[in-house]
């Protein structure tokens, strides 16, 4: 394996294939950001809105994978254990499209 970093130990040496094994992770991610989060398709008039629009779907696409990794390693695992209440109520309502039930206490716009 090449790299442009020094390596003077073993211990060193293992560092960087673990660097190098953390590669793939970050691919997927980047595969996500791309195919699912359709990142290269946006189309803002200002760059603080993209900026914006960008860091939203950073945190979108790594709960992706999460969600993907759990769902392989652990795919008997309760839902309320990665999504709260509202969350939950939010993605059985996009499924069905139809608008999700307020919180109690909270007011329609």
């Amino acid at each position: 394996m090449l790299t442009t970093c020094d390596v003077s130990s073993p211990e060193q040496a293992q560092q960087i294939l673990r660097w190098y094994c953390l590669r793939w992770r970050i691919e997927d991610w980047h595969r996500v950001l791309k195919s699912g989060c359709n990142i290269e398709k946006l189309q803002h008039k200002t760059a603080e809105r993209l900026k914006r629009t960008i860091a939203i779907n950073l945190v979108i696409a790594w709960r992706i994978m999460l969600l993907t990794l759990l769902g392989r390693e652990c795919p008997q695992l309760a839902a309320e254990v990665l999504f709260s209440d509202l969350e939950i109520q939010v993605l059985i309502a996009s499924s069905k499209k139809t608008e999700p039930t307020p919180p109690a206490g909270a007011s329609r716009t």
